[in-house]
């Protein structure tokens, strides 16, 4: 391996462990650090409610699962999630707090988790909570205005998701055109049959350069075929004790980061937005009093099935297990991911990297992943290296700037084959239903053109 590819492991590598042991700090990306900031992010505030004191009862969590259906993450969102949203993320609409049990708390008496607090007492800084709430003794699943105007547990759910994109190349004499194509069409639908046990569906039209219904030259048959995905579809028995849950069916695999840009390094061509399978998975999330959530998400699958709805022809077929795992507390996650697969053209997959993230609250999140892969294929070996470090600024309500860099080496023996991605960019949702992204993106090689473009993106949302 050439000295590069050394020193952008280590210095990865040193910048994760630096920032874990510099600070106290929390979660998931990036929604889910912003959220841990105080507890009325998620729901409306706690005041007369009972925190029970074991994480046998306990299903407050910093896990995926508490604002998605898919404990995995993506997808249809949870009655938590949609709170979110209103609540912290859209610059205008309805506030559900305005409509629960008790009057919001004004921005400066709310409890607040500070990874950076100064204490001027002491002269020193510390994590910790600011305020505070008294706790009650009410169970919070009996209060109907938990969520304000979101009904607490609605026996069937839909949602969905539509993106468009555009492309604007900007190097010079680029021979690339501007392009404009839906992006994502994604339709969800949740049935609750009993209090802890849900079917979801997940059916979307797969985005293309080509237009919705194609090059106009392909039978509707074939366009129906490729192009309309049913991506998950599972039953699940979820918030059982310890925040553990069990499904069974297609799903979304459980491994690294679920970015909403299915064209990072760390998820296109190895855990893409193409990465499902069927089988079985089960994992938990509990929050101990201590105030450490461990979370372990464990599936066995197959992967590729003829004539399944979107299947890719290109997919390949095998049987898996892949997992991940970790630690999370207020200000900080860290965890590990793997995946092996042993395909049916006798070739293997294998991949395991680290993962985390670190919550400078009020205002900064920061999170990464690094992986390697290793393919066995007939007569040689290759073996890859991906790496994803993002910096998020959550100071302003429904506006946030963002700062990214991707590195991919496709093939460690093969010198100057690498790639290097920056972006700049900002998200900004005027409303729960509505948001946009604009983004500048660089990216560099050694063994082709540079090439760098606009991005704009306008995500609806329900």
């Amino acid at each position: 391996m050439c000295d590069w590819r050394w020193r952008a492991l280590i210095l990865s590598l040193c910048l994760c462990v630096g920032l874990l042991t510099s600070t106290r700090a929390q979660a998931t990306p990036f929604y889910a650090m912003n959220s841990a900031n105080t507890c009325d992010t998620c729901h409306v505030e706690p005041i007369d409610w009972a925190n029970p004191p074991t994480a046998l009862e306990r299903e407050c969590t910093l896990d995926c699962q508490s604002c998605h259906i898919s404990p995995s993450g993506g997808g249809m969102r949870t009655q938590m999630g949609k709170y979110f949203a209103a609540e912290r993320l859209s610059i205008w609409g309805r506030r559900p707090s305005h409509y629960g049990k008790n009057p919001p708390t004004p921005e400066d008496e709310r409890r607040r988790y500070n990874a950076l607090y100064f204490n001027p007492d002491t002269g020193a800084y510390q994590g910790g909570w600011l305020g505070g709430w008294a706790p009650g003794d009410m169970d919070y699943h009996e209060d109907e205005k938990r969520f304000g105007y979101f009904k607490p547990e609605p026996g069937v759910m839909a949602g969905g998701d539509l993106r468009l994109m555009m492309v604007v190349p900007t190097e010079q004499e680029s021979e690339r055109q501007v392009a404009a194509f839906p992006m994502q069409a994604q339709a969800y639908l949740a049935v609750r049959f009993l209090k802890k046990l849900t079917a979801y569906l997940d059916v979307g039209w797969q985005g293309s350069q080509s237009g919705i219904g194609g090059n106009g030259d392909e039978e509707a048959l074939d366009v129906l075929q490729r192009r309309l995905w049913v991506r998950e579809a599972f039953i699940m028995a979820n918030r059982l004790p310890l925040m553990s849950y069990v499904r069974l069916g297609r799903f979304a695999l459980p491994y690294g980061w679920r970015l909403p840009d299915h064209t990072a390094y760390i998820r296109r061509g190895k855990f893409d937005q193409f990465r499902q399978g069927y089988g079985a998975e089960v994992g938990f999330a509990p929050n101990f009093p201590s105030g450490i959530y461990p979370w372990a998400n464990l599936a066995a699958y197959r992967q590729g099935i003829e004539g399944w709805p979107g299947e890719p022809a290109s997919t390949r077929g095998g049987w898996g297990v892949a997992g991940q795992g970790g630690l999370k507390e207020l200000g900080y996650t860290i965890g590990l991911s793997f995946n092996a697969q042993a395909n049916d053209d006798e070739t293997t997959e294998y991949m395991v990297g680290p993962m985390w993230g670190v919550n400078l609250h009020p205002t900064i999140a920061y999170a990464g992943e690094f992986d390697y892969r290793r393919q066995v294929l007939p007569g040689f070996v290759v073996q890859s290296i991906f790496t994803y470090q993002e910096v998020q600024y959550m100071g302003f309500r429904g506006v946030i700037p963002k700062v990214r860099y991707e590195g991919m080496d496709p093939n460690v023996v093969i010198i100057d084959d690498h790639l290097h991605r920056a972006m700049v960019g900002v998200d900004v949702m005027p409303h729960r239903f509505v948001e946009l992204e604009l983004a500048w993106r660089h990216q560099w090689a050694f063994d082709r053109p540079n090439s760098s473009e606009l991005l704009l993106q306008l995500h609806a949302m329900f």
